[in-house]
């Protein structure tokens, strides 16, 4: 890892695209420079055995890691896509992989069961995955499900399998579900209605 950010500062340091840089990258490549120092030390010290020299050695590894990160996200500010500026920084570029599926025209609705969970007050919903989806949407009512000013946000999920939590036991509810990707927002899933244990 030292190697690898010494390659990324000696290459954003002596990179034309890097010679107008704003005050915060400095001051991050600054601070890049330092963390790569620091975890030198650490390394050559650990060599020498000691579980707190280890812990501080890996201690600094993820403050550089934590860094690199940081300078990752500057120099695609300055690249704004531009892969010739990305390449020059010392970071690797991949391409992202190819898309396998096509969005249709018209998006799908999303299939959801619905099961309590584990703990109270909570349900477990599992959509039909749909590989193009990047989140799910749900919505709650205890109100009538035909008048759409009762329906209220109830949370995004990233996975099909939605852990659902705040229910009081005892109590009526319905929820819907929907499918967000890049080309927009599917049709609302029809309401399922259930009682909170």
């Amino acid at each position: 890892m030292i190697a690898f950010a010494r390659l990324v500062k000696t290459s954003t340091s002596s990179s034309p695209y890097f010679m107008q840089i704003s005050p915060e990258f400095a001051a991050v490549l600054v601070k890049l420079g330092e963390d790569i120092e620091t975890l030198q030390k650490a390394h050559d010290d650990a060599a020498y055995g000691g579980t707190q020299k280890t812990a501080y050695r890996n201690q600094a590894a993820a403050v550089l890691v934590a860094t690199l990160k940081n300078v990752v996200r500057h120099i695609e500010l300055v690249a704004d896509g531009d892969v010739a500026i990305l390449k020059s920084s010392g970071f690797e570029v991949v391409q992202a992989a190819e898309q396998k599926w096509r969005i249709p025209a018209t998006l799908p609705q999303v299939a959801v069961s619905l099961m309590p969970g584990e703990e109270e007050g909570t349900m477990i919903a599992e959509a039909l995955p749909i590989p193009y989806a990047f989140r799910y949407e749900a919505h709650v009512t205890q109100g009538d499900p035909n008048v759409a000013a009762n329906w209220n946000h109830f949370g995004y999920y990233q996975k099909p399998t939605m852990h659902l939590k705040g229910f009081t036991t005892g109590q009526d509810y319905k929820l819907r579900f929907r499918m967000i990707c890049s080309q927009g927002e599917g049709p609302w899933s029809p309401t399922h209605t259930f009682t909170s244990h």
